[in-house]
């Protein structure tokens, strides 16, 4: 039980850490590289236990997104910038983990495409 409760605690400090970064983007990367919310709402979500909408939360609209759980009850998300050259792809137990780990691995792969 200790171990679901820090885990929890992790993911919510994920979350709220990606909300944060995305504050200090660049100006042409903002378009898709704000969030849908804004803190305050970021803090009821996360406060109440919805780790689930709090992630989801922070893909803006123009970003393509997908999350499914496969058989081993994994889920899979995938978050694809526009343009479409940089996809992100992740597989985690918990919704919020794989979304950050996606979208993560997007700006990632958006740098290097950039470089």
């Amino acid at each position: 039980m200790a171990r679901a409760k820090a885990s929890t605690c992790d993911l919510e400090q994920q979350v709220r850490h990606l909300f944060h970064l995305m504050q200090l983007a660049p100006r042409p990367l903002r378009d898709f590289l704000t969030p849908v919310c804004g803190e305050t709402e970021l803090e009821v979500l996360l406060e109440s236990g919805a780790l689930e909408s709090a992630a989801l939360r922070l893909i803006a609209p123009s970003v393509k997104f997908s999350v499914a759980r496969n058989c081993d009850e994994r889920v899979l998300a995938t978050v694809n910038f526009p343009g479409g050259e940089a996809a992100g792809f992740a597989a985690s137990a918990h919704l919020a983990s794989a979304v950050v780990q996606a979208w993560t691995q997007s700006v990632v792969l958006l740098e290097s495409h950039a470089t």
